[in-house]
């Protein structure tokens, strides 16, 4: 009787290690499935297009902008690289809201597994946070893993549902209030032109579209407000509106 409750701690302790050696195992395959195939994505593309073209791009990409610039006419030069700048601005504006974006829902999903008690919280909730890059696959492959952690840990239908119900609430907030606030803000996008922008081009484009829907947006914009100034200014505008008087001469006799 003694022994059989000394050796209940050890077991356990040794179900504990069991549970933890099979998420980890389980995490590292998941990671090696997903170097793999994007492995395999950059092997077939490379069939087409090589490496080559890329890297001499890369090497010779001041030449060539300044070369397209020259194609541009001397009257036009100072319009477009404004347009450029600005342009430039935003698109470093939505990879800096990207990243921050990125971290706060790292930090979300690890403090919500950490609550509901999961073991492997750290990893799976940073894994998560980083991959949302990629929309609906980044947050899949997360669920994905701190599922099956969450089955092999708990191996109850509780533990997994609350694991669930966190990365439940983490899409909801995701995209109804830290995407469009910390990201639609700083790229000058209202909350509900992010969500539509992403639902449109997503309809339009498919997964590529919901990737490049947020900096064509953007550039969008940038454009909007110019052509919104230029018109603003236009004769077709200002025809018809008031102007100001010209004063009326002064007669000699009244000056003398």
């Amino acid at each position: 009787m003694m022994l059989a409750v000394l050796d209940a701690p050890r077991r356990e302790v040794a179900e504990i290690d069991h549970v933890l050696l099979w998420s980890t195992l389980l995490l590292l395959v998941g990671g090696l499935v997903m170097v793999y195939s994007a492995s395999i994505t950059i092997a077939e593309a490379s069939k087409y297009t090589g490496n080559q073209p890329a890297y001499y791009l890369l090497l010779d990409w001041a030449n060539l902008v300044e070369r397209a610039k020259g194609l541009i006419p001397p009257r036009w030069r100072a319009g477009v690289q404004s347009f450029l700048d600005e342009t430039d601005e935003v698109l470093g504006q939505y990879l800096r809201g990207q990243l921050l974006v990125m971290a706060v829902l790292a930090v979300f999903y690890t403090v919500g597994l950490a609550l509901v008690g999961l073991k492997l919280a750290l990893p799976i909730g940073v894994f998560t946070g980083l991959a949302v890059f990629i929309p609906y696959l980044g947050f899949g492959l997360g669920l994905v893993l701190a599922l099956l952690a969450a089955v092999l840990q708990f191996q109850t239908v509780l533990g997994v549902a609350l694991v669930g119900a966190v990365y439940a609430v983490g899409q909801v907030v995701e995209s109804m209030y830290v995407t469009p606030r910390l990201l639609g803000e700083r790229i000058g996008l209202h909350p509900i032109a992010v969500i539509f922008a992403l639902m449109a081009f997503g309809h339009l484009f498919g997964f590529v579209g919901v990737l490049i829907a947020l900096p064509a947006s953007a550039v969008l914009l940038v454009a909007i407000r110019r052509a919104k100034a230029q018109y603003l200014a236009s004769d077709m505008y200002l025809h018809g509106a008031p102007r100001a008087a010209a004063p009326a001469p002064v007669a000699k006799d009244d000056a003398a």
